[in-house]
């Protein structure tokens, strides 16, 4: 792969520059990304420099990195993520009973476009990984659109659920996602999102040792509130917004469920509803 060029960004929530740091985490070198900036007017943080657009472009494209990621995190727990997509499908249509049409952003393997289908969904999915779109339909049968969401061509109200599961801390310009994923719901249609927790209590304890905090790869974290805001200033009403997640107590729900509704869990889980906008 080509060397890549850091760039610096402004925040892609509100359009302000970094603010202070907020920390560090070791990397391997001075042209590695390694600065978590704090937006100073929303308070969003984000990774600046970054890697550049076309870098990231190609990281998707690499072979070897779809390899280390198939073979290394999906495979060995491939049992476990089909008991944890079906829990958030599971969720998902409490508000969407009568399925429909489902697009899965950031579709990896095809898993959760293909237990949906199952479910009776009508169900694809957009990934940019060529390896990945090949391994899904080779493991699962699902044909996967290639290429970016945001580059997709404009499918206004072709959807009745979107779902972006581990995607908006992966994307340059998230709310550019958000967007996109209004355009392309019917009225009435949901969101669903999951994404690493900013305010989890692991990034509390870790700082820069939390495990989330990747920034060759990880380039915006979120806040419950703030990822809320956001989505009801584009246009969806929320449905549910929790977080999940802790680990080590992961059998102790005891003390798991009343840290995860206080906003600790270690990633903010939301669905919202597209609404109608008054003309």
């Amino acid at each position: 792969m080509c060397s890549p060029a850091l760039v610096d960004v402004d925040c892609a929530v509100c359009g302000q520059g970094p603010g202070v740091t907020a920390l560090r985490k070791a990397v391997r070198g001075p042209e590695e990304p390694g600065r978590i900036a704090r937006c100073g007017g929303c308070g969003h943080h984000f990774v600046s420099p970054r890697y550049d657009d076309a870098w990231i472009a190609r990281s998707y494209a690499d072979p070897g990195l779809a390899a280390e990621y198939l073979q290394r995190l999906y495979l060995p727990h491939e049992e476990g993520r089909h008991r944890v997509m079906n829990g958030f499908l599971d969720e998902i249509e409490r508000y969407a009973p009568g399925r429909g049409r489902l697009l899965d952003v950031g579709a990896a393997t095809g898993l959760l476009a293909s237990l949906a289908a199952g479910r009776g969904w009508v169900a694809t999915g957009v990934e940019p990984s060529a390896p990945a779109r090949r391994f899904a339909l080779e493991r699962y049968g699902v044909q996967l659109l290639p290429g970016f969401f945001e580059q997709l061509p404009k499918r206004t109200g072709a959807y009745d659920c979107v779902t972006m599961l581990d995607v908006l801390e992966h994307v340059a310009r998230p709310v550019d996602c958000l967007k996109g994923a209004v355009e392309s719901l019917a009225p009435g249609g949901l969101v669903a999102i999951l994404t690493p927790n900013w305010n989890s209590l692991s990034r509390r304890l870790l700082g820069g040792l939390w495990n989330a905090v990747v920034p060759s790869g990880h380039l915006h974290y979120f806040r419950p509130e703030l990822l809320a805001r956001l989505l009801e200033a584009l246009g969806f009403g929320l449905l549910h917004a929790t977080t999940r997640g802790l680990p080590g107590l992961g059998s102790r729900p005891r003390w798991r469920r009343p840290l995860e509704r206080l906003g600790l869990g270690e990633a903010i889980w939301v669905l919202g509803r597209k609404v109608a906008r008054a003309s």
